[in-house]
């Protein structure tokens, strides 16, 4: 639990590749429900190589989120991107940010 738990009101499902691929391409996901705080936000990235890309969404969560993840919410499912977490007072990670 975090500082930010209070705040996350929205419900959304965390899809995330279990294991994978099999011989034909195939990935297994596992889903669950998770609380957190969904925005339509624009922000433009750019990575090391130099290329740039446009987040849709932000999502904050106090659970982890990782690159490839998949977030499904209002109908819609978006990959997230780029992560960052923030640590708690112990040192350990206690929040996720998402931007996908």
């Amino acid at each position: 639990m975090s500082l930010m738990t209070p705040f996350l009101k929205q419900t959304a499902t965390l899809r995330r590749i279990a294991t994978g691929p099999d011989s034909w391409g195939n990935y297994t996901y596992s889903t669950s429900s998770i609380s957190c705080r969904f925005e339509k936000l624009s922000k433009l990235f750019r990575n090391t190589e130099g290329e740039t890309w446009t987040s849709e969404a932000h999502i904050f969560a106090d659970v982890e989120l990782r690159e490839g993840d998949e977030i499904i919410y209002g109908g819609e499912t978006r990959e997230i991107q780029k992560i960052s977490h923030v640590p708690g007072l112990g040192g350990q990670n206690t929040f996720w940010e998402g931007w996908l």
